[in-house]
């Protein structure tokens, strides 16, 4: 399964991506990263600090043996206005999967490898 963020807000921070909850890589924007799946059903999560504003996004995978995966993190921050003396944003963080014809071009253009902590999940 390759996992990748072209583009999502907020730029400047990493996300964690995770897999059945155990940590795979903080992935940077423009960073990709890729795995092997056992088979089965899978839980990924792109968790993002606290401090980003951002919400967590989830993607349930079922796996099939043999199958390659690609799945695009994505995510966005909209100021919406100024309530009293705070500001107002709306945030989403989203993890699709996405074809291999739509998926390769995009790693080739925009994404540096990152090693994940374990090859295997």
């Amino acid at each position: 399964m390759y996992v990748f963020r072209d583009y999502a807000e907020p730029t400047a921070l990493g996300s964690s991506i995770h897999i059945d909850g155990k940590h795979v890589v903080t992935l940077n924007q423009r960073g990709y990263t890729w795995v092997y799946l056992k088979p089965g059903n899978r839980n990924l999560q792109a968790v993002w600090a606290p401090l980003s504003g951002q919400k967590d996004a989830t993607l349930l995978l079922d796996v099939v043996a043999g199958m390659t995966y690609y799945v695009d993190v994505t995510g966005t921050v909209k100021y919406v206005g100024m309530y009293g003396l705070a500001n107002y944003y709306v945030t989403d963080s989203r993890m699709n999967g996405i074809s291999a014809d739509a998926a390769e071009p995009k790693l080739e253009q925009c994404c540096k490898y990152q090693k994940p902590a374990v090859s295997t999940y």
